[in-house]
């Protein structure tokens, strides 16, 4: 079952999925274990229930600048009253420029 492979092996599982770039694959193996249990826990649920998934990333890749990324998930799922999961659930980055004095 693929909501399986996501929760036991998040990052297997993504490059399974998706074709990453030698920097892509880097940093999705060095991401904190809180957010890898995070994504793999919503992602998860968001499949068994058949419900969307986005991720939104902006054309400004800031790794050149020094910026920091930043990614937020957003979980707007929710059981109704009638017992079913609706909802969607959205990753989006940014990036967070340097100051400079």
């Amino acid at each position: 079952m693929e909501a399986t492979a996501v929760i036991t092996d998040f990052r297997n599982w993504m490059k399974s999925k998706f074709e990453f770039s030698p920097s892509q694959n880097s940093y999705l193996e060095q991401m904190g274990s809180d957010f890898i249990n995070y994504a793999a826990g919503r992602v998860g649920f968001a499949l068994i229930n058949r419900l969307p998934i986005y991720f939104n990333s902006p054309d400004f890749q800031g790794q050149e600048y020094g910026a920091e990324k930043i990614i937020r998930g957003s979980d707007k799922t929710y059981f109704s009253s009638d017992n079913v999961a609706k909802g969607s659930l959205s990753f989006d980055v940014s990036y967070k420029l340097p100051v400079l004095c």
